[in-house]
């Protein structure tokens, strides 16, 4: 009996554990990992209950010559203490010349509801000399 009872909730753990599993990999929502969202330098914008402020640049001349973006702020209304991981592309005729990684909250510091904080973009690539199109979307 006990053996049987391991093994049903064995078996519950991995349907719930796949279904979130199926979920994330499956999500299409705008800016979701499947749906990148085009957002526009400077104004504000909002992917699942973060809240991007307006303001925030991509310096022409990066004193690092690399892809940076500055004054990126964003507050969680998701409801519940979360961190943030998505990740920036430049586009140049539908071609992704350029990505930067971004990031606030990590797995024990999560940024708390409602409040406000500075996200942290990282790059390997170079700022393009030309794009047109800008998208965020989430990595997990």
């Amino acid at each position: 009996v006990l053996f049987m009872l391991f093994v049903g909730g064995c078996v519950a753990v991995v349907a719930i554990v796949g279904n979130e599993v199926n979920d994330a990999v499956n999500d299409d929502t705008p800016g979701g990992p499947n749906n990148p969202l085009t957002i526009t330098e400077g104004q504000a914008f909002e992917v699942d209950g973060f809240e991007y402020a307006d303001g925030w640049t991509i310096p022409p001349t990066p004193i690092s010559g690399l892809f940076e973006i500055d004054n990126l702020k964003v507050t969680n209304h998701r409801g519940k203490a979360d961190r943030l991981d998505v990740k920036i592309d430049l586009l140049n005729a539908n071609e992704i010349v350029a990505t930067t990684f971004c990031t606030a909250g990590d797995g024990v510091n999560k940024i708390p509801e409602d409040t406000t904080v500075t996200v942290q973009c990282t790059s390997g690539d170079p700022l393009p000399a030309t794009y047109d199109k800008i998208t965020i979307s989430d990595i997990i």
